[in-house]
């Protein structure tokens, strides 16, 4: 038991001391901020523990370090005079005040056998994270403002738009932002047309032309892309998706007859009678039973009901801008009616269970064709999705 306890310690002591390396590691490969985070992840566990003692001295150092790297790339950036350097100038100093409100939780940090503690030099960082934040805020707000009255292009009010997204991130309803935030995603949204064109001599069933054109079912319209069935005078559509029926091919209703003869030889059990009528006994006093044979015919009458319907059709993508075709993709589906049902003369029991199941059924009236080609609408729909959410299709559609 000693012996096993022994061997626990000496792994625990392998594995401290193997923190306190690595810890120490980062410090001295400039690494300060990944050093005072595994010191504060130790100490957080217990800071008055002997093991935890020498990641005290290691988190002094990288503080100390960190800060003056930190105070010293904000002096270079703010000396060097670029607007483009503000934003690295604000989010340096967060990233000071971050790294104090991370150790002061710890404080005191007490040298263990001695009345020293560690030593930070903490600073308010308030007036300068103002400063430079108001300072971010008029550069992104005149920049965005800018870029919005020069924004020619969709991929313009869209760069705008995250520009000024940005600065609503930091600083919430400045001055008219989310006015010009509205405005710009207004202009940058792709707006795409889908509409149905019948170039068949068949009626297309209007719930099946609503299904199909029912935006809402695809889930499809994302922050930079709108779809619309129906078209407005108002809103100029870049693309349009043309859902083209170019053939609905019917077949004949027909009823297919199959006629069999089916035989069974049928083996009866009944009691043996005397000339009088009366039962015939064994030695054993019961009751002799034969078997009598006789054959069953049937003549059997298995009829098909039948009706096919083909769609073909093209789904096409054209930039209106250009009025280029862009890309067309083939649909096609079939749907069949199929129906089976049974007459029969003579003896049933010449048949099986599958014959027999089939005589209990009675013909039904064949669907119309407008039916058929609504019913084909399901697969239609999800033909047509999937092409839709291939990125290929519109490769200018942003998600």
């Amino acid at each position: 038991m000693k012996k096993f306890i022994l061997i626990i310690t000496s792994i625990l002591f392998v594995i401290s001391c193997s923190g306190v390396k690595n810890t120490q590691k980062s410090l001295s490969q400039g690494d300060y901020d990944i050093s005072i985070e595994k010191a504060i992840d130790k100490l957080s566990r217990n800071k008055t523990s002997k093991k935890k003692q020498a990641y005290i001295p290691i988190l002094e150092d990288a503080f100390k370090k960190a800060s003056a790297k930190d105070l010293k790339r904000i002096a270079f950036l703010t000396q060097e005079n670029n607007p483009n350097n503000l934003d690295e100038i604000y989010h340096t100093y967060l990233k000071l005040r971050h790294r104090q409100e991370r150790i002061k939780p710890l404080l005191p940090l007490p040298y263990l056998n001695t009345s020293k503690k560690a030593v930070f030099k903490f600073s308010n960082y308030t007036n300068e994270i103002i400063a430079s934040k108001n300072d971010l805020t008029v550069f992104l707000y005149n920049d965005g403002t800018i870029a919005f009255q020069n924004a020619k292009t969709k991929n313009d009010f869209r760069n705008t738009y995250e520009t000024l997204s940005y600065l609503e991130s930091i600083y919430p309803n400045y001055k008219n932002t989310r006015s010009l935030l509205k405005k710009a995603h207004a202009n940058g949204i792709e707006h795409v047309s889908i509409s149905l064109i019948n170039n068949t001599n068949q009626i297309i069933p209007k719930a099946l032309e609503n299904d199909l054109l029912n935006i809402e079912t695809y889930d499809l319209n994302s922050f930079w892309t709108a779809f619309h069935s129906n078209k407005t005078a108002n809103t100029k559509y870049d693309y349009s998706i043309l859902f083209l029926f170019n053939d609905i091919l019917i077949s004949p209703e027909r009823i297919k007859e199959t006629q069999h003869i089916y035989e069974k030889e049928i083996i009866n059990e009944e009691y043996l009678l005397d000339k009088k009528g009366n039962f015939v006994l064994d030695e054993h006093k019961q009751k002799v039973i034969i078997e009598t044979k006789e054959k069953a015919v049937c003549e059997y009458y298995e009829l098909q009901q039948y009706k096919d319907v083909n769609v073909q059709a093209t789904i096409k993508l054209v930039d209106n801008n250009t009025q280029q075709n862009l890309n067309s993709y083939p649909l096609n589906t079939t749907t069949v009616f199929e129906h089976q049902f049974a007459n029969y003369k003579g003896d049933t029991r010449a048949l099986n269970e599958t014959h027999l199941n089939l005589i209990g059924i009675e013909e039904i009236p064949f669907p119309s064709n407008e039916q058929m080609v609504y019913d084909s609408g399901e697969d239609l729909k999800n033909q047509f999705k999937n092409i839709l959410c291939l990125s290929v299709l519109v490769p200018n559609f942003v998600n």
